[in-house]
């Protein structure tokens, strides 16, 4: 149970990542052949999505292949999940 309003900050980031892990893993469940990719709202591979405390961790990789990391509040976070297609 949250004590006070940073746990309950915590908690919400921690959700957020949880159902977006478990969303894409529900799509790989159905559609086993095919591979998708999450971007995030300026078009940045997501290589890896954690917590860090109340924020959200995204290590990012942008269209230079240049690594990054950015932290953003639940509340602003947007992701995309989108299907590569085969050649």
């Amino acid at each position: 149970m949250p004590r006070n309003n940073f746990d309950t900050q915590e908690a919400f980031a921690e959700k957020t990542v949880d159902m977006v892990l478990n969303h894409l893993k529900e799509i790989r469940q159905k559609r086993p052949n095919s591979d998708s990719i999450l971007l995030d709202d300026k078009n940045f591979m997501i290589d890896d999505l954690n917590t860090v405390g109340s924020l959200i961790s995204l290590n990012l990789i942008n269209n230079k292949g240049m690594r990054c990391e950015r932290l953003v509040a639940p509340e602003a976070f947007s992701i995309t999940i989108e299907e590569l297609r085969k050649r």
